[in-house]
């Protein structure tokens, strides 16, 4: 399996392209925006795209999903506990931030411990809230990564003041579940550089363990 990131526009937002080299079978996560840079990488490497997976409905990570939709028939999925932010340009901040009213109808939702199958592979559901009410991230166990949004970053959290979010949960997310998988697991946020789990539980200055 290869992982392309794509950051997208003014916010730099990690768009990833999750895919199977041999077969093309892909998912695209989090695709905030420049759908047209989307779709032209989509087509170029022939990717056959199952779905497109949101971490969370913030504006910024949803932008180009309908358009991704629209061109190769993926079905848009995320967590139930996300519908209100998806529904709302006000909750997921698109019209305060581009005067556009964004929103997205996810077609699966799927919740914490499904597992997201497609052709021969598998990423499991992992239910990671405080940053927004439904956050989501997905794990591939076999790849050993993990798509986190904006839950953890590089030596970093993710903000927990936004419509829906808990300092609370936040925390427990990191180290309840995300902690718990193998140190070498590399994570992939929404924005900056990859890193691993080791290296967050030893470096990340926000987290401490108990």
């Amino acid at each position: 399996m290869k992982t392309i990131c794509m950051p997208v526009t003014m916010m730099k937002e990690n768009a990833y392209f999750f895919y199977d080299e041999n077969t093309k079978d892909a998912v695209v996560v989090d695709p905030g925006g420049e759908s047209k840079k989307l779709n032209m990488f989509i087509k170029e490497n022939g990717l056959k795209i199952h779905a497109v997976l949101l971490t969370h409905g913030h504006f910024d990570h949803i932008q180009a999903a309908d358009k991704i939709k629209e061109v190769t028939g993926a079905k848009i999925i995320a967590c139930q506990y996300e519908e209100d932010l998806l529904n709302s340009p006000k909750l997921n901040m698109s019209k305060h931030m581009t005067g556009q009213e964004i929103t997205v109808t996810a077609d699966i939702f799927l919740n914490d411990g499904d597992v997201f199958t497609f052709a021969d592979h598998k990423l499991q559901v992992m239910y990671t809230p405080g940053h927004t009410k439904g956050g989501v991230s997905f794990y591939s166990e076999e790849e050993g990564c993990c798509f986190v949004g904006d839950t953890l970053f590089c030596e970093s959290v993710g903000r927990s003041d936004f419509e829906g979010g808990s300092t609370e949960e936040l925390f427990s997310s990191i180290k309840d579940k995300l902690f718990n998988l193998p140190n070498d697991t590399i994570i992939y946020s929404g924005h900056g550089q990859a890193t691993t789990i080791g290296h967050e539980k030893k470096y990340n200055p926000f987290v401490k363990l108990t």
